[in-house]
């Protein structure tokens, strides 16, 4: 009976997770670019959630986050570089390893950026192009 149980509760989860990732798609791929929208599913959803909810007290939010609007030109170091340690949020402190995306090319993080501000950013200022994301990467501190 347990192991029936089980079986139900996986089945169940996989259903659910398949759902809320269609759900997500359906959701915000009406807010960006696709590119930034598949990107974001691809590499960064599995963490920070299919909404940028985060996860508990593993991964955190997205949603108003200031690395996507105060400290936005950290995000492509961060991102490209990977995170080890710990990041300080208001909304706890977080220290999971955050794996580097270092094949990302100048125009995929734009995309992905985009996308992430126009989803989750409660206010940016910066006007995102090609050149302002080498800018940012050129000043990238070396590993």
């Amino acid at each position: 009976m347990k192991n029936n149980n089980i079986r139900l509760f996986i089945v169940l989860s996989a259903v659910g997770g398949i759902g809320l990732l269609f759900y997500a798609k359906q959701h915000i791929s009406d807010t960006g670019s696709n590119t930034g929208n598949s990107l974001y599913l691809a590499h960064c959803a599995s963490c920070h959630g299919p909404l940028g909810k985060g996860l508990r007290n593993l991964y955190p939010s997205l949603r108003k986050n200031p690395y996507l609007s105060t400290k936005i030109s950290e995000l492509p170091c961060l991102i490209r570089q990977g995170v080890k340690g710990k990041i300080i949020t208001e909304k706890g402190t977080y220290n999971q390893l955050m794996p580097p995306f270092k094949t990302f090319t100048s125009a995929e993080l734009l995309q992905l950026i985009s996308f992430m501000q126009q989803c989750w950013s409660s206010s940016s200022t910066t006007e995102l192009t090609p050149n302002v994301i080498e800018q940012w990467l050129d000043s990238c501190p070396h590993e």
